[in-house]
């Protein structure tokens, strides 16, 4: 009896084996690895902000702003991070404080919380093609995804490594394109932000297809560098 035992245990633990190597894997981000903040902490970001309109000349702006922790505490539930947020046009000029806003950090999710909007920036655990609503002021909010995990990532000339992506949209035809995603870089946080509305110019024949931009935006934000008071 003893070995009969003996001979089908091992046989199970075999097959338990054998199927482990055919189940999908799931990588294991740690949260804080994609979440660091520290009172003092800033994060410059450059961002182009432009907007199209129809026979209008499109309006573009040029920036910096300045992301700043000055503010860590915990609360019942989650992890309060306050941020307060500064423009300038270039290094040349002194920085503005233009408003703030609230991190809220939960052991499954981290809330970006603005004056009028809170998002829902990451969701934990990180898997491949997790969705989740994002923006949650809305009805109907729209769906995010982790599209891309342990990627590199180069931003102002510099590369990122282990970086995870949050997809929001991708649709590109000869009429629109639409895209929207971040991403972040462990250790540091965000990196990079798109958000692209564009509607293509189709009123004649010889525009369709030439991409060129009837109405809508882009805007694009780079971290430039990241440091301590």
């Amino acid at each position: 009896m003893k070995n009969w035992w003996k001979k089908y245990s091992a046989l199970g633990l075999l097959g338990v084996g054998m199927l482990a190597c055919h189940l999908p894997t799931v990588e294991r981000f740690r949260p804080q690895d994609y979440i660091n903040y520290q009172v003092g902490q800033y994060r410059i970001y450059e961002i182009e902000e432009a907007y199209y309109a129809v026979n209008e000349a499109p309006k573009i702006r040029h920036f910096q702003q300045k992301e700043a922790t000055i503010a860590l505490s915990q609360k019942e539930t989650y992890q309060l991070i306050e941020i307060q947020i500064a423009e300038r046009k270039d290094s040349s000029q002194p920085w503005q404080t233009v408003g703030y806003e609230l991190l809220k950090w939960y052991p499954n999710k981290l809330l970006r919380q603005t004056t009028e909007n809170v998002f829902q920036e990451l969701v934990f655990p990180v898997q491949t093609a997790l969705e989740w609503p994002y923006e949650l002021w809305t009805s109907e909010p729209p769906r995010a995804q982790y599209n891309m995990l342990k990627t590199s990532y180069q931003v102002s000339a510099k590369n990122y490594e282990d970086c995870i992506t949050v997809q929001l949209e991708d649709e590109a035809s000869l009429l629109s394109l639409r895209r929207k995603f971040a991403v972040f870089a462990p250790h540091v946080g965000l990196i990079y932000r798109q958000n692209t509305d564009l509607s293509y110019c189709q009123s004649s024949a010889d525009c369709i297809g030439k991409g060129q931009v009837e109405s809508g935006y882009r805007i694009e934000k780079k971290l430039l560098v990241i440091g301590q008071d």
